[in-house]
C-alpha cells in the first residue's frame, strides 16, 4: 500500500513538473515573439525616418532648383533691355496678325507658320533675341508672362505637329486663339478700351 501511493506520488510530481515547464515554455516563447515584433517595429521606423528625410529633402531640393532657374531667366531677360512697342510699330504687327487671320480659312496650316513667325518678330521688336529654341523663347516670355508663355507652348507644339501630320480644324483653331494670346500679351492695344475682358482689333477668335 506504502508503495503503491508512493509510486502514485512520484508520478504526480513528475506531472505537475512536467505541466509547469510547458506553461513555462509557452512564456518565453510569447516574450520572444512580442520582442521580434517590437524589433521588427522598430526598425521599420528607422528605415522610414531616413526615407521621409531624403524625400522630403528631395523636394526643397527641387523647389530650390526650381526657383534658381527662374533667377537665371528673369536676369537674362533683364539683361535684354525688352522696351514695349511703339504705337505705331503695335499697328503695323495688328494689321499682319489680322491678315493672317483672314488667310486662315483658305491655308490652316500656312496661317499657324505665320502666326508663330510673327510672334518671333514682335518679340525680336521688343529686345528679345529671337532664339531659334521654342523652348528658350517660352522661357522668355514666361518671365513676364506666365500665361502666355503655355499659350506659345501649346501652340508651337501643334506647329511642329502640324509639320509632318494633318491636324484637325479645331486643332488649328485652337493654336490660332493661343498664338493671338501670345500676341496681345506681348503687344497690348494700350490706347483701346477694355470691353468684356478683351480689346477690340485683335481678336484671338478664327
Amino acid at each position: 500500500m506504502d508503495v503503491t501511493w508512493s509510486m502514485w506520488w512520484t508520478i504526480g510530481v513528475i506531472a505537475a513538473a512536467i505541466f509547469v515547464a510547458f506553461i513555462a515554455l509557452d512564456v518565453w516563447l510569447l516574450m520572444r515573439s512580442r520582442a521580434n515584433r517590437a524589433r521588427a517595429r522598430d526598425g521599420r521606423h528607422d528605415a522610414l525616418v531616413p526615407n521621409a528625410r531624403a524625400n522630403n529633402g528631395a523636394a526643397l531640393s527641387s523647389g530650390d532648383a526650381e526657383d534658381a532657374r527662374m533667377r537665371a531667366r528673369r536676369e537674362r531677360v533683364q539683361s535684354y533691355k525688352v522696351r514695349s512697342l511703339s504705337a505705331e510699330e503695335r499697328d503695323r504687327y495688328a494689321e499682319r496678325w489680322r491678315l493672317i487671320q483672314g488667310e486662315f480659312v483658305a491655308n490652316p496650316p500656312d496661317a499657324v507658320s505665320r502666326a508663330d513667325e510673327l510672334v518671333v518678330a514682335v518679340m525680336m521688336a521688343e529686345g528679345y533675341p529671337g532664339s531659334s529654341n521654342p523652348d528658350i523663347r517660352a522661357e522668355d516670355i514666361e518671365v513676364d508672362y506666365p500665361r502666355a508663355a503655355e499659350s506659345y507652348r501649346w501652340a508651337h507644339h501643334a506647329l511642329v505637329v502640324s509639320q509632318t501630320s494633318n491636324l484637325r480644324d479645331e486643332d488649328y483653331r485652337n493654336a490660332m486663339m493661343q498664338y493671338g494670346r501670345v500676341f496681345e500679351a506681348l503687344a497690348p492695344d494700350r490706347s483701346s478700351p477694355v470691353i468684356g475682358g478683351r480689346r477690340p482689333g485683335v481678336s484671338a477668335n478664327i
